[in-house]
């Protein structure tokens, strides 16, 4: 899918499919609701991966890295929405806002069938009216929509605890944690890690590649992308957020930054500096 995040501020993308997905780590601009209905599956997201069971939620905000990883032909069936955090502000009201269980940083959610079973029809109705547009009030149907879900999802939220099952292998968590404490490091690498690990870099990058369908050095690109969105969000300059993300090169920064995020680092600035 190609967009700008500007695409999302009036708009909301959805889909559902059963389709084998191109399987790669990746960030979003956006905000992301992702509905688990079956296959064999783990996700990775937030530094774990979940062996997902049906009728989980996850909530994936726009700095987090993730994507699945299938283990046998089964079907992979799943529902998404993405919207941007300014366009669930402009459905929210003061006493309830939509983005309470993105705010509080809960990442995943086991509905029960009651609430499964309302999810799903709200979510066919969404998305058969954003594929079939009605002639009169699509916007507001879709608003409507939009809103009916994300209210459930957050009072299921609320009502259940986060499903903890990280299936990784301890050697992959402890390259990752070393990842995250080495980030700013510009020596960071597979030969780095090959060094720091004792093991050979090529057994490295296969291991981690079959866990998580990414090679480590696009991991560490998208870690450091992904840090840097939150310092320009937090009002860094695009120099200072370079040198701070682990970058020891300006151009090469702003390369990857619009090659990963589809935008520059200021035409980031500029879709945030209204942010809440």
């Amino acid at each position: 899918m190609e967009y700008l995040i500007e695409h999302f501020q009036k708009n909301v993308t959805c889909y559902y499919n059963t389709d084998k997905p191109n399987i790669t780590l990746h960030l979003h601009n956006h905000l992301e609701l992702f509905l688990f209905l079956q296959g064999d599956c783990h996700y990775f997201i937030d530094g774990k991966s979940y062996n997902l069971k049906r009728g989980q939620l996850l909530f994936i905000n726009n700095n987090q890295i993730h994507g699945p990883t299938l283990f046998s032909d089964e079907v992979y069936e799943r529902f998404s929405i993405h919207f941007s955090p300014q366009y669930l502000e402009s459905l929210s009201s003061e006493k309830t806002s939509l983005l309470k269980a993105f705010d509080e940083g809960i990442l995943l959610t086991q509905l029960t069938e009651e609430a499964l079973e309302k999810m799903i029809y709200f979510m066919k109705l969404m998305i058969h009216e954003y594929q079939h547009p009605s002639f009169y009030g699509n916007d507001l149907q879709l608003s409507s929509l939009l809103t009916q879900i994300l209210l459930l999802s957050n009072q299921s939220a609320n009502s259940a605890e986060e499903v903890s099952d990280s299936r990784l292998p301890q050697l992959i968590t402890d390259i990752l944690q070393f990842i995250r404490e080495n980030l700013s490091s510009p020596d960071l690498s597979l030969d780095y890690l090959a060094q720091h690990f004792a093991h050979n870099g090529i057994y490295l990058n296969r291991i981690f590649k079959q866990s998580l369908g990414s090679t480590i050095y696009q991991y560490i690109l998208l870690s450091r992308i992904s840090v840097a969105k939150r310092y320009l969000e937090k009002g860094q300059n695009v120099q200072n957020t370079c040198f701070l993300s682990g970058f020891n090169d300006y151009s090469n920064f702003i390369r990857t930054f619009k090659k990963i995020t589809g935008v520059t680092p200021k035409q980031y600035i500029m879709t945030f500096k209204k942010k809440r």
